[in-house]
């Protein structure tokens, strides 16, 4: 139906503790647990939607810090009205999630090779004083 199942959407909305507790976040940079980690998903289903929760997923992977590489989401969703699951209707041999999963593989893949040898070094804390001095009070 386009949203996100429930279990989904709790490990988001745990997710977003990384804004608000001590103790997620690096001392010296402010940087989120996430920071140089890599995000992408699979989504699979019995009707459309997959684009719906695949925006959601990834949009609030990026706010919490992950880098999202390009092509980085796959799905099946089976035939329109269809009742049967992935394995029952051999999904492994559909060739639309086989390669876009491929892809996602390798981008995930590169992106966390990339980020391990070149780690992103922001410092948030430091940002966010340059922020508050060229903002007005609030």
């Amino acid at each position: 139906m386009g949203h996100l199942a429930s279990t989904a959407q709790r490990i988001i909305e745990r997710l977003d503790a990384i804004f608000h507790e001590e103790g997620f976040t690096d001392e010296k940079t402010g940087q989120y647990f996430t920071y140089n980690k890599v995000g992408g998903c699979l989504i699979t289903g019995n009707e459309d939607g997959a684009h719906s929760c695949a925006a959601q997923l990834l949009w609030s992977m990026q706010e919490l810090g992950f880098t999202i590489p390009p092509n980085v989401n796959a799905y099946w969703v089976g035939l329109a009205g269809g009742d049967k699951n992935y394995a029952e209707a051999g999904g492994e041999r559909y060739f639309y999630t086989n390669s876009t999963l491929r892809y996602m593989i390798g981008n995930l893949t590169f992106f966390a090779k990339l980020l391990k040898a070149n780690p992103i070094d922001t410092n948030l804390k430091e940002l966010e004083e340059i922020a508050k001095e060229e903002s007005d009070p609030e």
